[in-house]
């Protein structure tokens, strides 16, 4: 079975056999077609794997052989893929993008795109404006392909179904009866990412009232789609995951069979023990308020962002006036 079957399967292979696809891909993969290099590395991205580098090396070499012959939804496949691999190593991401790059750029003036293409695709320009080793690696064709997508990637991704479950529902009903101010389905401005719910310990009026700073968490409820077989995110979850953790986001990610297995009684200890553990951190466990270094770099990235996905000039700055980025 293929890795992009499995991956469309959501079954998580054993070690043994993902090494034997390893070794099949490294004798085969010189001779593959644009379609096929797309779907092994979506493959590995929604499986949450990282290749071997014997594997990369194969790919990208072919990649830029065949890259004349890409169509869009290979390019876009590559680029979510390329999101992924930046979490753990930016420099494959950065060469995926080289080996599409001018070609992505002849084929940004067709007429019209899937919605789902075109999400993907925002996904890649998010990696880019918050990941600052990323964007500074890719070529400037890709840049320039932002530049002309990035609108039309921001509405097909506003576009994508956001659906709430009673579970999620059961989640944010114990928060507010533990006082907590919580805003269900809240869409970050900067990003486009549906958050299931923003939390905050005091509501906004009160905070206003008394100049009390408010704690605030995003609140993921994870189900079953976000999980592989193994109970291991996905890649999607990893990438939603990754993206919120750089923009600044105190982020507590709450799993289905973990609040499943909670009798009513249980579930407000649970989510306070989430709460103190993860408060004010960025992508940690350990209930620290984020340091001036971290805040700084939070906010900087978020500027490159909104610049980017608005239309701004190069300086950050809209043609009316300068304004300054608050995070939730």
């Amino acid at each position: 079975m293929s890795l992009c079957a499995l991956a469309m399967m959501g079954h998580m292979p054993g070690e043994g056999f993902l090494a034997s696809l390893e070794k099949r891909l490294e004798r085969v993969a010189w001779n593959f077609t644009p379609s096929e290099i797309a779907n092994v590395l979506w493959g590995y991205a929604t499986l949450g794997v990282m290749p071997s580098a014997g594997v990369v090396g194969l790919l990208e070499g072919q990649l830029r052989a065949v890259a004349g012959q890409l169509n869009h939804q290979d390019i876009f496949m590559t680029l979510w893929a390329a999101c992924f691999l930046s979490i753990g190593s930016p420099d494959v991401a950065c060469k995926l993008a080289r080996a599409v790059g001018q070609r992505a750029l002849a084929l940004s003036e067709m007429p019209q795109y899937k919605k789902e293409d075109l999400a993907q695709m925002h996904q890649f320009i998010v990696a880019c404006s918050l990941d600052l080793t990323l964007r500074a690696s890719v070529p400037s064709s890709v840049l320039e392909l932002q530049g002309r997508m990035a609108p039309a990637c921001r509405a097909a991704f506003a576009e994508c179904d956001v659906t709430e479950s009673w579970t999620q529902q059961q989640v944010s009903d114990t928060l507010r009866s533990m006082g907590m101010a919580v805003e269900d389905d809240y869409i970050c401005p900067l990003s486009g990412y549906s958050i299931d719910m923003l939390v905050r310990d005091v509501d906004a009026s009160e905070q206003r009232r008394t100049g009390q700073a408010q704690k605030g968490w995003a609140v993921e409820f994870d189900g079953p789609h976000h999980f592989l077989s193994n109970k291991s995110p996905n890649g999607a979850t990893l990438i939603k995951q990754r993206h919120l953790q750089l923009l600044g986001y105190a982020l507590v990610n709450v799993a289905y069979w973990e609040w499943n297995g909670l009798r009513p009684g249980q579930r407000e200890d649970y989510l306070r023990r989430r709460l103190q553990i993860e408060p004010g951190t960025i992508g940690g466990n350990t209930g620290r308020e984020p340091s001036s270094e971290e805040h700084a770099d939070a906010i900087g990235s978020a500027d490159i962002l909104h610049s980017i996905t608005s239309g701004e000039n190069a300086a950050g700055e809209s043609e009316e006036d300068a304004g300054t980025v608050v995070l939730p």
